[in-house]
């Protein structure tokens, strides 16, 4: 692996994989991000093939990971419609509740005397959202 590919790739890490390059260096992992950069881009110049493994596993667990999780466009684009499941409607219900759960009842409100409070108005129902006029 050339050394350019390796500082683009330093230059491509989030901080939390500069503090990993760094401690596995040994070297301090506190500061800010453009300091965290110049100090593992100064690894490069000691041309440790250890240094440069990890570079390598680290950038491959960062973006290898990315990569399998989130297909790219280009995938998308050449999938054949035949592919892609249909599309259910019933798919936000989920299976793993029995179905008592998954089914949208409110159930009657009902208003009990307080022995604390005195009544100042009485519930109302709210209408529904759909008018059965239609």
């Amino acid at each position: 692996m050339s050394e350019a590919e390796l500082r683009t790739m330093i230059l491509n890490f989030r901080v939390s994989d500069l503090v990993v390059l760094l401690s596995f260096a040994g070297r301090n992992k506190s500061g800010k991000k453009q300091e965290l950069q110049s100090r593992a881009l100064d690894l490069l110049k000691l041309k440790s093939s250890a240094v440069q493994h990890k570079i390598q596993e680290l950038h491959n667990r960062r973006y290898n990971n990315q990569l399998v999780a989130r297909p790219s466009n280009y995938d998308m684009l050449e999938r054949p419609h035949s592919d892609r499941p249909p599309h259910h409607y019933d798919s936000h219900v989920n299976s793993s509740y029995p179905n008592h759960y998954n089914t949208n009842v409110r159930p009657p409100v009902s208003q009990h005397p307080s022995t604390g409070y005195p009544v100042a108005k009485s519930y109302i129902p709210p209408p529904p959202l759909s008018s059965s006029n239609s």
